[in-house]
């Protein structure tokens, strides 16, 4: 799935690290060589990258490891990430 630019706002990679609870440096790593087989899907807009809730709770969902953790660039399937992200973002709705 991609993007959908008339149905999604886009959000600086910055907003989206500090919504999941990971540094910017994490957030680039998602996007440029993904984890499991999956990259963060964005945009660049003027020269700055951008992606949506919509996409880093696509992303979290399909990289979820076995203990419900946001995976981190370099973890290991069974490493526990940052399962209250990824909770707070259900629970916002997002």
């Amino acid at each position: 799935m991609s993007i959908d630019p008339f149905n999604e706002k886009t959000i600086p990679l910055t907003e989206a690290a500090d919504r999941v609870d990971v540094t910017l440096q994490t957030i680039h790593q998602w996007r440029k060589h993904g984890v499991r087989g999956v990259k963060l899907e964005f945009v660049k807009v003027g020269g700055s990258y951008r992606t949506t809730e919509e996409a880093v709770l696509r992303f979290i969902r399909l990289t979820q490891n076995s203990s419900g953790g946001v995976p981190a660039a370099d973890d290991p399937p069974e490493s526990d990430g940052h399962a209250e992200a990824a909770a707070g973002l259900d629970a916002a709705g997002y």
